[in-house]
C-alpha cells in the first residue's frame, strides 16, 4: 500500500493551469509543471501519465469552469440575452491576464496529438452549442425575431468568435479594449 496523498488533483491542476496559460502546451516543462504543482516528477507521472494528459486534464477542468459559469449566468437571469450579456462583462476578469486555455490551444492545436485536437473540437462544439441554445431560446421568448435560420448560427457563431477575441486580448493587457468589443458586439445582437 502507497503513502497517501498528500495533495489532491483539482488543486494541482489549478497550480498546473497557470503554466500551460503563460507558456502554452509546448514551451511549458515537466520542471514548470511540477515546480507550480509542487508534485515531484514520479507523482505528477503517477498521477497524470504524461505531460500531454496533465495538459488535457488541465483543459477539461478549465473548461468544465466556463461552461458552468456560462449556464449560470444564462440561467439566473430571466431573460437568456441578459445572461450572455452578463457571462461576457465578467470574461475579461475570468480569463484574467494569461487568457483563456482553450485559447491558448487552438494556437498550438498544429503542433497537438490528435486527442488533443479532439478535445478541443468537443470544447468549441459545446461553446457553440450552449451560446445558440441561448440565442434560441430568447428567440422564443420573441427576441431576435429578425434573425431568420441561419442568420442565427451566424450570431452564435460571432459570439464565440467575440469569446476568442476577448480571451486573448486579455493576454496582451487590453483588458478595456475588451469591454469595447464585448459592448459593441453584443449591441448588433440584441
Amino acid at each position: 500500500m502507497g503513502r497517501p496523498r498528500k495533495f489532491t488533483e483539482e488543486a494541482a491542476l489549478s497550480e498546473i493551469l497557470t503554466v500551460f496559460q503563460a507558456k502554452g502546451y509546448e514551451a511549458a516543462s515537466i520542471d514548470d509543471i511540477t515546480k507550480a504543482s509542487g508534485l515531484s516528477r514520479a507523482s505528477l507521472y503517477g498521477v497524470f501519465g504524461s505531460k500531454e494528459q496533465v495538459f488535457r486534464e488541465t483543459l477539461k477542468v478549465y473548461m468544465a469552469g466556463v461552461f458552468a459559469g456560462l449556464q449560470l449566468r444564462i440561467a439566473s437571469e430571466s431573460e437568456p440575452l441578459v445572461g450572455l450579456r452578463a457571462w461576457f462583462n465578467v470574461l475579461p476578469e475570468r480569463c484574467g491576464k494569461q487568457g483563456c486555455l482553450l485559447a491558448v490551444a487552438l494556437t498550438e492545436r498544429p503542433n497537438l496529438s490528435k486527442e488533443v485536437g479532439e478535445d478541443i473540437d468537443v470544447y468549441l462544439s459545446e461553446l457553440s452549442k450552449t451560446i445558440l441554445d441561448a440565442l434560441e431560446k430568447a428567440q422564443s421568448r420573441g427576441k431576435l425575431s429578425r434573425f431568420i435560420g441561419s442568420e442565427l448560427d451566424k450570431e452564435g457563431a460571432k459570439l464565440v468568435g467575440l469569446y476568442f477575441a476577448v480571451a486573448n486580448l486579455v493576454r496582451g493587457n487590453h483588458a478595456s479594449l475588451c469591454k469595447d468589443i464585448i459592448e459593441s458586439t453584443l449591441r448588433t445582437v440584441d
